[in-house]
């Protein structure tokens, strides 16, 4: 059994008011307090001090800089870095707004906690603190990681195996849980569209979804196999934490959910992350009966397309791609 663990990164953008401004804007909104800081770094510290405040850790720790960097990471500590990937508003959308502010990027990373009741109120507090002491854009720009790993032990090839089978086969239903903008993300591309297994031998016409599901159950022996299937441009799910060597992060990377400071939203994410991983672990008999049952569909398919590519006896040639038309999507 494991004894999951999750940390979070939520990429946001704080909004600072510029004191020597002429425009004078009221908070007629739920934004919360105007910082006047002009010190940047002072502007990181004071975030992620209100935050470490308000929750159950001690202290807390700022990234603000290269010397800041080379300082050891409490690992109980919530971090603050720039993130300068994020862009501002848009200027025409939100013309007053850029006027009067100044958009600073920032990463917020929680420390490891095991799930919990207890760690869940702590992220919700620290978004609850962050959205009443701040004023705070969530564009689309930004975006909310849930990593979820089993201590510094990793998962085995099984689990991962298991886990990125469930994925890919149910992605189109997971996606409805996202808006467009994060379904279609330079940061986060889907499986189905920009993997390795879905790029491969695309240039010879569409494939049905179980081709991959085929390779993923019955074609990879390790998880160097299963990163080399899934490898790609930050992927909407992304194991590279898994298998290097350097790293002590043994996590698989949740990327897909769009930025927000909404607790609700926030822990039923992690919730379904958490669970989506922890249910893998329970499934080995399920997942070997499927495993079977794929690689005698494989047999199958591979029968049929050599029969088809002979030609039929009515002479009309080979009929390329038939040997799909068996099976349905609707029945996997």
């Amino acid at each position: 059994m494991f004894s999951l663990t999750h940390l979070v990164h939520l990429h946001l953008q704080l909004q600072r008011y510029l004191p020597s401004h002429k425009v004078a804007l009221q908070a007629t909104d739920d934004s919360g307090v105007y910082s006047r800081l002009t010190n940047k770094n002072l502007f990181l510290a004071s975030i992620i001090g209100r935050v470490a405040s308000r929750t159950f850790e001690a202290r807390a720790v700022v990234i603000a800089d290269k010397e800041q960097r080379r300082t050891p990471r409490n690992p109980k500590a919530w971090q603050v870095k720039e993130d300068p990937s994020i862009c501002p508003p848009n200027r025409i959308d939100h013309p007053r707004i850029q006027e009067a502010y100044y958009f600073l990027g920032i990463e917020l990373v929680s420390p490891p906690y095991y799930y919990s009741l207890n760690a869940l109120d702590i992220v919700k507090r620290s978004c609850e603190v962050l959205s009443i002491t701040y004023r705070i854009s969530c564009n689309e720009s930004c975006g909310f990681h849930v990593h979820v790993g089993n201590g510094k032990k990793g998962f085995d090839i099984d689990t991962v195996t298991r886990f990125y089978a469930t994925a890919f086969m149910f992605e189109p239903q997971i996606d409805r849980i996202h808006p467009s903008h994060r379904n279609h993300n330079l940061y986060c591309p889907r499986l189905r569209q920009q993997s390795r297994v879905a790029l491969q031998g695309a240039l010879d016409g569409p494939r049905p979804f179980y081709t991959g599901l085929g390779v993923i159950l019955n074609k990879t022996k390790n998880l160097n196999d299963l990163h080399t299937a899934f490898r790609g441009s930050r992927l909407n799910y992304n194991m590279l934490n898994l298998i290097s060597p350097h790293w002590d992060k043994k996590t698989i990377e949740f990327r897909q959910h769009e930025s927000t400071l909404d607790p609700e939203r926030v822990t039923n994410w992690i919730r379904f992350c958490y669970e989506e991983e922890e249910k893998r672990e329970k499934e080995k008999e399920e997942y070997e009966k499927v495993k079977a049952r794929f690689a005698d569909e494989a047999q199958k398919q591979q029968e049929e397309a050599v029969w088809i590519a002979g030609g039929s006896e009515s002479g009309s040639g080979p009929s390329y791609g038939a040997s799909f038309s068996i099976y349905r999507e609707r029945d996997y």
